[in-house]
């Protein structure tokens, strides 16, 4: 029995061919994703306060 054919898991094509791919190495942009996580944070907390805000107006409206 032959052993099935292996591909490659980044390039999907088999793993004999898979040296005719070229490969690129990927940029390492650490500060620059760690203040993209920053960023979302900081955008998260300033929707809660907007949504607080808005919260405490409905409920002013309906109690009155």
């Amino acid at each position: 029995m032959d052993e099935p054919q292996k591909f490659s898991l980044s390039t999907g094509l088999p793993v004999d061919k898979d040296r005719e791919v070229k490969h690129y190495p990927l940029e390492k942009n650490e500060d620059s994703a760690e203040q993209a996580f920053l960023n979302f944070i900081q955008k998260a907390k300033e929707s809660k306060k907007k949504y607080n805000l808005w919260l405490k107006e409905k409920e002013s409206k309906d109690s009155t």
